[in-house]
């Protein structure tokens, strides 16, 4: 961390304070009667957390972070605490699994706190706009849940946002404005599809869903295939 400038390191020290706060508190306070599909939820999101799902729009390309989706659809299945500690298991594998080399521990420690912060405002903002924790799926407020994603995505990218101005020294505004461009599409994406696992996981349990990975996985290698099936061909 001593390569960061000295405001850099003091945004990253303010931001791991925080989230070490918010996650000893809903580690100390969360009540979740099914204890057993929370761990399930939390193997589910660790092992999708380093999963990509390419997306084209015409000539543009992007990707979906599966991470989101999951988190999210921990957050409103179980409850602002709960998603917290998901949240928290989610950014330790994104980090330990996604790199061929360990990232700095300060980046490891940011990374998990400002993921828990991001839900922690997500399912406030939530709750506020009168959305109810955990969420029916039979009485689903959709002015919550926009409010939710948008501060689900404003959050993420401006706290990770500061931290790149400060350490590049550049403008915050500039550089948050970048990051909701290129992130816009994983979190519309993102958002629709946690409802829809929410809905599932009310439908046939968590439990299936895990035993159904390996199917999931396999179409997901299939349709990466698929779709850079057309650069290859471009190469050759």
């Amino acid at each position: 961390m001593n390569s960061l400038s000295v405001w850099a390191r003091q945004y990253v020290r303010l931001v791991m304070i925080g989230g070490a706060a918010v996650s000893i508190y809903a580690v100390t306070s969360h009540r979740v009667a099914d204890i057993w599909n929370l761990l399930l939820m939390i193997i589910l999101t660790c092992q999708m957390a380093t999963v990509k799902i390419p997306l084209r729009f015409g000539s543009d390309g992007c990707s979906m972070l599966m991470s989101f989706p999951f988190t999210f659809a921990a957050l409103l299945n179980f409850g602002v605490h709960e998603g917290i500690i998901v949240a928290v298991f989610c950014a330790l594998s994104q980090c330990l699994l996604n790199y061929e080399r360990k990232p700095p521990r300060y980046r490891l420690l940011f990374n998990v706190a400002q993921l828990a912060l991001t839900v922690s405002i997500s399912g406030s903002v939530y709750t506020l706009c009168g959305g109810r924790l955990p969420m029916p799926v039979t009485n689903i407020s959709a002015a919550a849940l926009v409010a939710g994603v948008l501060a689900y995505w404003w959050s993420t990218t401006g706290l990770v946002s500061g931290a790149i101005s400060l350490s590049a020294q550049k403008p915050f505004g500039a550089v948050w404005i970048t990051t909701l461009k290129w992130s816009a599409v994983n979190f519309i994406f993102g958002g629709f599809l946690a409802v829809w696992l929410v809905s599932f996981f009310h439908g046939v349990g968590i439990g299936i869903f895990v035993l159904l990975y390996p199917l999931l996985y396999l179409m997901h290698f299939v349709y990466r295939l698929v779709s850079m099936r057309p650069a290859i061909l471009g190469r050759n």
